[in-house]
């Protein structure tokens, strides 16, 4: 792509002597600078940076996007000491607290979000629980009514393959908590 920028570039000012066609060459610049900036974006995504620094960190670092955007106020709150967890379980709670978070601007036009991690007493077989909760100010909406986006069902299967499960607890105009139950088995 960055080859195609400069040799479209190049072809600008050439057209620019001259052709009519120097619009559509600008155009195409324009949409190449774009999908280098989408890319960029997308690979930073798919490991984020603060990642290798721990899950808080790196869920700071998330909140503290959110609130650059001067929209969204986001906090991020660890109620009890938190082990360091392993690269697997980090990345999928990262993943479904980023879910969470974008769900609840893009959809619930939420102001206020607070990410809450725990880790709470042992379940029946004797494993401590990771608690996570996202909760938001957002428009909510009708749990059993709404049907299970991408987003939704992606959250889900998080939670499941790290052996937990996922609540979703929210009403139409009362904003929204998700919360993943996770054994805390995934430690270093």
């Amino acid at each position: 792509l960055a080859a195609l920028k400069l040799t479209l570039g190049v072809a600008e000012k050439k057209a620019s002597a001259g052709s009519s066609d120097s619009s559509l060459i600008s155009k195409a610049v324009g949409m190449t600078d774009e999908t280098i900036a989408e890319m960029r974006a997308v690979l930073n995504s798919l490991n984020p940076p603060k990642l290798s620094e721990g899950l808080v960190n790196a869920l700071n670092a998330l909140a503290d996007a959110m609130n650059q955007t001067g929209k969204v106020r986001c906090e991020v709150e660890v109620k009890s000491e938190l082990p360091a967890f392993d690269e697997t379980f980090s990345l999928n709670i990262y993943r479904l607290a980023q879910e969470a978070v974008s769900n609840a601007v893009k959809h619930g036009k939420a102001s206020d979000i607070e990410i809450i991690l725990s880790l709470g007493h042992a379940d029946p077989e004797g494993k401590e629980i990771f608690r996570m909760d996202v909760t938001d100010n957002g428009s909510g909406f009708d749990v059993k009514a709404a049907t299970r986006g991408m987003g939704l069902s992606n959250m889900t299967d998080r939670a499941q393959m790290l052996g937990g499960r996922l609540e979703i607890c929210s009403s139409d105009g009362e904003g929204t908590r998700i919360t993943a139950y996770v054994p805390s088995d995934y430690q270093v």
